[in-house]
């Protein structure tokens, strides 16, 4: 099993979500009907205390805006409507990306980010020694590298290998976590969106609708943006793992050489895929920093306390001891 299926064993998971999709829009109906009938009555009240514009306006606005989530809640539009959203991002942003013909779905979108980044670390894998084996049989007798030269490149080889398998696997691990997260966190947004869009029409609560616009905004970015990360890190690791798989073919570099190229371009190739994979954790922080919203980390959420703590005023001890009354 390749590396890029390892994203196709959270499928099920995506499916689940998908099922959802539409289970909580009978209540919205309802809610819709009800943010309708708030705002009627505040028109009604801000007309009967003598503001006819501002009641007018706020009939008007309640109108206009009720055809925004009525034609969402209709009928199949909201499934054909989000499936259409889901596919923008999983498909349409990540295809200049990817290169590709698009992805049909966001795990293919993930499994082929994980193909390509762990097909640059390793060479042999883009490049296939296409030679029989009586070639390689006799362009080893012919060598003119010693035996036990050889056996060094070979084993030196292997472990750097082994050791970019192992770092390739932490780093599908990570691509997992920062790419399904706001893949997920999409899903949700979708299941639970016509709970939040039914309140348009209601001025006080129109926020709501607001925000879950800025979340999918934000969730559906992170998805592209992790993408995005990770085949910017493919171009740096191809130049490193080339330059080994260079050594190990070249007779004419000498021994102490090859091996020091292909430490130094094995450090190289590791310090990018430890920085690519930290820099994934944060693909959701730069979207909503691009998208203007704040994150959905516990950082954030501290930040927000904090700052609501500063903006409240304690109130202040009075200096002195107060008199009683009637004492001058």
């Amino acid at each position: 099993m390749a590396l890029g299926d390892i994203a196709g064993l959270l499928s099920p998971l995506i499916e689940s979500a998908e099922k959802l999709h539409t289970v909580f829009i009978p209540i919205a109906l309802q809610m819709l009907a009800l943010a309708f009938v708030l705002a009627l009555l505040f028109a009604v009240y801000q007309w009967w205390m003598g503001e006819v514009s501002g009641a007018l306006a706020r009939f008007v606005r309640a109108g206009l805006i009720l055809i925004i989530p009525m034609s969402l809640l209709a009928g199949d539009n909201w499934k054909s409507t989000m499936d259409a959203a889901g596919k923008f991002f999983s498909a349409g942003l990540t295809e200049p990306i990817l290169k590709t013909g698009g992805a049909s779905s966001g795990p293919d979108a993930i499994s082929e980010t994980i193909t390509k980044l762990t097909t640059a670390m390793f060479p042999n894998a883009r490049n296939p020694d296409e030679r029989s084996v009586v070639e390689k049989a006799i362009a080893f007798v012919t060598s003119k590298e010693s035996f036990g030269g050889m056996l060094v490149s070979a084993l030196t080889q292997a472990l750097i290998e082994l050791v970019l398998f192992v770092l390739a696997i932490l780093l599908s691990v990570a691509l997992i976590f920062a790419l399904y997260g706001p893949l997920l966190a999409l899903h949700i947004g979708i299941i639970f969106g016509p709970l939040l869009i039914a309140w348009m029409p209601f001025s006080p609560m129109s926020h709501l609708a607001r925000n879950w616009l800025q979340f999918m905004l934000s969730q559906g970015f992170a998805l592209v943006v992790g993408i995005t990360i990770a085949m910017i890190a493919v171009n740096s690791i191809e130049v490193f793992t080339d330059s080994i798989a260079a050594m190990s073919r070249d007779p004419d570099v000498p021994l102490m050489q090859e091996i020091a190229a292909k430490i130094g371009a094995f450090m190289a190739s590791a310090a990018v895929i430890v920085f690519v994979a930290f820099m994934l954790f944060r693909a959701d922080d730069l979207a909503a920093a691009m998208i203007g919203g704040g994150g959905a980390g516990a950082g954030s959420v501290g930040a927000v306390i904090m700052s609501r703590l500063s903006a409240t005023k304690m109130p202040q001890k009075p200096s002195g001891t107060p008199k009683p009354p009637g004492d001058k």
